[in-house]
């Protein structure tokens, strides 16, 4: 009985995409796209998109490609790296 209750546990942890508990931010920004908007970003939103081939999105500093590769909940991929509201295209 022990070893089901620790299993159950462990797999309410575990969360998933489909479920709402990960998600990934769907914001991705071209960093000096034109004189006039430096910043040429596709979506304002910055959370609750579906993480791609990552499980939790990628981390601050990462990587990303705004399609397959996204950032975690609440960074933007400015130029194909995932930065927080102190990088070069804050939200």
């Amino acid at each position: 009985m022990g070893l089901g209750l620790l299993y159950g546990v462990n797999e309410l942890g575990k969360g998933s995409s489909e479920s709402g508990v990960l998600t990934c931010s769907p914001r991705f920004c071209i960093v000096g796209a034109t004189i006039n908007d430096p910043c040429f970003c596709e979506s304002n939103v910055v959370s609750n998109a579906p993480c791609g081939t990552t499980e939790g999105g990628a981390p601050l500093n990462a990587w990303c490609d705004g399609k397959t590769e996204l950032c975690q909940a609440g960074l933007s991929c400015n130029s194909n790296v995932c930065q927080d509201r102190d990088g070069r295209c804050p939200f």
